[in-house]
């Protein structure tokens, strides 16, 4: 592991704080994928007990646990559950976002400084300045809590419109499949009721449409959003950092 990925471990230990890292599952993955079992196991080891890697998190009162993916969804299972119930802000979000924390700026978190050591460093000794001038320019953003209330409420209307739309094709759905037992029953023949489904398959194909147009509206409006404003005497600037869309069936049933 290089520096790079020193530093990400570094990053993720203040991202979560140190009194909170009981809240974390460290995961090793690729299990016997080797030749040799026992190098697979000292592996572990290593990253549990050298400095650069898990130690700190692996050690004293609030440590974090280690365990294995194994491939299996039992094993992956394992490693979720004892989260489901967890409930603890990062100290990230206290430093940033909280509304009686400091407030503070990306670079001012002990994760922001983290980065701009780092990442200065690389960039420095590249002679990228217009990199390292973008890169000061996002650690001066501060959270914006009323862009993202507002970025809220303008996701959640989006979404009872898909649920809306959802209802009214299922609804439509349900009088289409009464309507052709119905029509077969009196006609007393099968073609009857497969006429009514075969104009039912136009409707799917509107539908189809429908539904990826939303999903696209969806994506839009949550890469759109930021989160985050500009400190006054530096120009605005954007970050990488999007939230996850969950893509959902016409049941509601998340994907």
């Amino acid at each position: 592991m290089g520096n790079a990925g020193e530093s990400n471990i570094r990053m993720l230990e203040q991202l979560v704080g140190e009194d909170k890292w009981q809240n974390l599952t460290l995961v090793t993955t690729k299990w016997h994928c080797s030749p040799n079992p026992d190098g697979e196991f000292l592996r572990e080891k290593q990253l549990q007990a050298n400095n650069k890697y898990w130690k700190s998190m692996c050690e004293g009162p609030r440590k974090a646990s280690v365990k294995r993916f194994l491939g299996t969804k039992e094993s992956a299972l394992d490693i979720i559950r004892p989260h489901l119930d967890k409930d603890f802000i990062p100290a990230i979000t206290e430093q940033m976002a909280a509304p009686q924390g400091p407030h503070l700026a990306l670079g001012d978190t002990a994760a922001g400084r983290v980065v701009q050591e780092s990442v200065e460093k690389r960039l420095r000794s590249t002679g990228r300045s217009a990199e390292l001038e973008d890169m000061y320019r996002t650690l001066q953003q501060k959270f914006d809590d009323l862009a993202f209330q507002e970025f809220l409420r303008q996701r959640e209307e989006i979404v009872k419109k898909q649920q809306r739309q959802r209802l009214g094709r299922w609804a439509f759905r349900l009088v289409m499949v009464g309507g052709a037992i119905t029509a077969t029953a009196l006609a007393g023949n099968s073609m009857a009721g497969r006429a009514i489904f075969s104009a039912g398959a136009a409707m799917e194909q509107k539908w189809k449409k429908q539904k990826a147009e939303s999903k696209a509206i969806l994506e839009a409006h949550d890469k759109g959003f930021r989160g985050v404003k500009q400190a006054e005497q530096l120009p605005a600037t954007t970050t990488d950092h999007e939230p996850k869309v969950e893509e959902v069936d016409d049941l509601g049933n998340v994907l």
